[in-house]
Order: structure tokens, then sequence, then C-alpha cells
């Protein structure tokens, strides 16, 4: 498994999905770049349908930690929510 970011959205499509859904930390990864690039097959090509599916993949993991503070899951469920709008 592995994780890039390159600082540059415009570089790749791994790195608008990153940038838009915040895992730009290499201290704080969220999910790797085969979960991201599994998202972009998933949703033909759609970078804001994708990111959508991350945000909401990201949330799920926060939802299973019990001592998540709960805006940060609400965070994420908002975040894919208006990412789908966007598309």
């Amino acid at each position: 498994m592995s994780w890039s970011y390159s600082g540059n959205p415009a570089d790749s499509a791994l790195d608008k999905v990153r940038f838009l859904i915040g895992d730009t930390d290499t201290t704080d990864q969220l999910l790797t770049n085969e979960e991201i690039n599994y998202t972009i097959a998933e949703s033909g090509g759609s970078i804001y349908q994708s990111a959508h599916d991350a945000a909401y993949a990201i949330a799920s993991k926060f939802v299973e930690r019990v001592f998540t503070p709960l805006p940060t899951r609400c965070f994420f469920w908002v975040l894919g929510g208006s990412l789908l709008l966007r598309g």
C-alpha cells in the first residue's frame, strides 16, 4: 500500500481527490493511493463522485472509532454530500 501527494492538485486525478477530501498530510494519511484509485475507477473517472465516495469511506472509518469526536465524523459525511452535489 502506498500514499503520495505532490502538493499540486492539477498533477493527477489522485492528487485532485486528495486535495478535495483534505487527505494531504503525510503524517495523517487517511486513504491509500490504491483506495483512491479504486474510487476513481468505480466513478468512471468523475473526480467529484470519487471524492464523494472517498469522503464517505473516511467517515465510515471514523464511525468505527468510538473516541473520534462527533464533529470530525460529521464533517466527512457533510463533505461527501457536498462533493456529490458539485459533480
